[in-house]
């Protein structure tokens, strides 16, 4: 099993590969002009409930960062997710704080409280709209993970998310799922980075990302397992204790 520092060096190693091949092929089709005023203003925004975060969440930021040519990306903490049930081991301000934490040394992330500071479930469409109205000459691209993309067309108001937004699909789709998100036009991540076009756009990402789950990560929790290498180490300690079940808790204080 590779520790979390070979992964990191053989995930950089990929992303960097997948970089090169689409400068290069963009090179060869447009004699090397890169779209640096429209990298420039694409902000990527990943929501989710985080409830725990991991290494898998912050190895797909550092990955968009990258390959996407972001300026940056938004990281968004939902208060109350819509589709889904949170595990009630955290509160929202808990999981807020957890990820300013672990991005804190990022200047390229800014971790975003608008889904916490309200005191319903917010779907995705709201935050798109209040960012497109608070900043109308940048470009929105959500983060999905292939199964959320996938679940797309269940979405509040979907298919509007369309004439806000691109989507940037990390993992492969299940075959069951391939007519999801028809609302966006599938491009090759080449065309997309060096071409101004309108919103609506679909790009696959495919980088090497830790195979965790935050199902995984309270599981191991809740039996009192040690969660290095897991989760980031700044708040390690912490999740392992706010998860930890009653076996776990009792061989503690023991």
């Amino acid at each position: 099993m590779l520790t979390y520092l070979q992964y990191a060096a053989l995930l950089r190693a990929s992303r960097l590969a997948t970089k090169q091949k689409s400068i290069n092929r963009h090179e060869v089709e447009t004699g090397g002009r890169l779209n640096h005023q429209a990298s420039a203003k694409r902000i990527g925004l990943f929501g989710g409930s985080f409830d725990p975060p991991h290494i898998g969440h912050v190895a797909l930021v550092e990955a968009a960062l990258d390959v996407l040519h972001l300026s940056a990306v938004w990281v968004i903490p939902a208060g109350l997710p819509v589709h889904r049930t949170l595990s009630g081991r955290t509160t929202p301000a808990q999981r807020l704080s957890w990820m300013q934490r672990i991005f804190a040394g990022n200047h390229r992330v800014k971790v975003v409280d608008w889904e916490v500071t309200v005191a319903e479930p917010t779907p995705s469409i709201v935050t798109l709209r209040r960012f497109t109205t608070a900043f109308p000459k940048k470009r929105p691209l959500l983060l999905l993970g292939a199964d959320a993309f996938a679940g797309m067309d269940g979405w509040v108001d979907y298919p509007e998310h369309a004439s806000l937004c691109d989507v940037a699909v990390f993992g492969r789709v299940a075959c069951s799922a391939e007519g999801a998100g028809a609302a966006f036009r599938p491009r090759l991540l080449a065309d997309w980075l060096m071409e101004p076009v309108v919103l609506g756009n679909r790009v696959d990402v495919s980088v090497p990302l830790p195979h965790v789950s935050a199902t995984e990560i309270r599981r191991m929790a809740e039996q009192g397992k040690s969660l290095a290498g897991k989760v980031p180490e700044c708040v390690c300690q912490e999740i392992e204790q706010a998860y930890a079940g009653s076996a776990a808790l009792k061989q503690e204080r023991m």
